[in-house]
């Protein structure tokens, strides 16, 4: 018995001894040469984030650790957040750079001033910084003498955009390149999404029809982010070029079906719901005896007529059902409007997805609804310069084609995006939403 247990112990022992070899000598090199035959894992980044949650050492090296420091006006408002809420004034200043002052766009910095009203200049309270207005009201971009701006080096442009031309933050940006190429200074923006996608459709812009609200010949709805498209302008479009430099979002798909808004973009566009109808209904805000739910919650939100007229809500269903051929859904409504102090009557406005929108189309569409309805239509007084061409109120009227006009539209869109493809920076590019009247 003692002879088994001795033979027992012996092997055991000489086991132990054989594993620790492979532990220590054989196993390390086998996986040695495991990884020296394989390829390496690579470690993907997929975390979104703003332009300016993606400043590199290499920028803040150029602007602020530079032989020169570079003194900063920061053209911004209420939007200028980060995704956990700081404001961008914070980020700028933590990174040691030099702010002399903010600027102020429509709607003011805080972003409650009441649309085409004057800004005024103030002073930020929490940085106290002074605040500098741009907007001098009804679509007049503020003019600056080169004394104004000779304690400037460079705009940083950081703020939200909607997606829609005859919206004024873009223009604000354009006239601001205008006036860095003018003055000798740099221009920086920062970009951010596009919230109504990555579509592009309607008509560009007519000569004889450019304003403040129509300052480019690029699409109604353009698919592009601000960055985007400020490298197109300054390239195609600006007379002289502007020093501009773009930080670029980081992981932005601009095919998924919307990026949440961090704030409201001005009073009448609180929420994101607001802004996809405002991809329609702005214009169609330009177009009496129709309102579309400004002054109350369910702004851009809403298409209706005064009940007075006698619109049945038949008529409403049966564009309800076209409208969905249009990416919107909708259901009957009716409410009392206190702002116009009349009880209106048509269809609440619900878009899921702006890249299933065909914001241009579905204008085409309701009008046409309504062609034998007996309405009286009124116009605003900029309406042909926010649509950019004057054929969709002659059609509307009567006298237009509107064969013609989309065929002049398509004709248009094919050729910008060609012309835009190279500035464009995120996959998937934009695409083309064809006028199909």
């Amino acid at each position: 018995m003692n002879l088994i247990w001795t033979v027992v112990n012996k092997f055991l022992a000489g086991s132990r001894v054989i594993i620790i070899v492979l532990l220590v000598f054989i196993v390390p090199k086998f996986y040695i040469a495991i990884a020296e035959n394989s390829q390496p894992i690579p470690i993907v980044e997929t975390e979104f984030k703003l332009g300016i949650e993606n400043i590199t050492p290499q920028f803040l090296y150029h602007f602020v650790d530079g032989p020169k420091p570079i003194r900063v006006g920061l053209v911004s408002n209420h939007t200028g957040v980060t995704q956990t809420g700081k404001r961008n004034i914070e980020v700028f200043l933590g990174h040691g750079i030099h702010l002399k002052k903010l600027y102020a766009p429509e709607h003011g910095f805080s972003g409650k001033t009441g649309a085409e009203k004057k800004i005024y200049n103030e002073v930020d309270t929490a940085s106290r910084l002074p605040v500098v207005s741009l907007y001098e009201g009804n679509s007049q971009f503020k003019k600056f003498s080169p004394e104004e701006l000779k304690d400037i080096d460079a705009f940083f442009f950081e703020m939200q955009d909607c997606g829609m031309r005859h919206y004024t933050y873009f223009p604000v940006l354009y006239k601001c390149m205008e006036l860095a190429a003018e003055h000798g200074k740099k221009i920086v923006v920062f970009d951010r999404p596009n919230p109504l996608g990555g579509v592009m459709e309607g008509p560009l812009v007519d000569p004889g029809n450019n304003s403040f609200i129509s300052i480019a010949n690029y699409p109604l709805r353009h698919g592009m982010t601000m960055g985007e498209l400020a490298l197109y302008c300054n390239d195609k479009l600006l007379k002289k070029k502007a020093k501009l430099y773009v930080v670029p979002m980081k992981n932005y798909d601009r095919s998924k079906d919307s990026m949440p808004l961090l704030t409201a973009l001005s009073p009448n566009i609180p929420t994101l719901d607001a802004c996809k109808g405002y991809g329609f209904l702005g214009i169609m805000g330009e177009i009496g005896p129709f309102t579309t739910g400004v002054g109350t919650k369910k702004s851009f939100q809403f298409i209706g007529l005064p009940k007075d007229l006698n619109v049945p809500m038949s008529k409403w269903y049966a564009l309800k059902e076209k409208l969905k051929r249009h990416g919107i859904q909708s259901k009957g409504a009716t409410f009392y409007d206190a702002k116009k102090k009349a009880y209106v009557r048509g269809l609440n406005i619900v878009i899921e997805d702006p890249n299933g929108l065909s914001s241009f189309n579905a204008l085409i569409e309701i009008m046409r609804h309504f062609k034998d309805s007996g309405l009286k239509y009124s116009f605003g007084p900029a309406f042909n310069k926010a649509v950019g061409i004057d054929d969709f109120k002659a059609c509307i009227q009567g006298s237009g084609d509107y064969g013609k006009l989309a065929s002049k539209v398509n004709v248009q869109l094919k050729k910008f995006h060609t012309q835009a493809e190279p500035y464009f920076i995120y996959k998937a590019h934009p695409t083309i939403c064809a006028c199909q009247a």
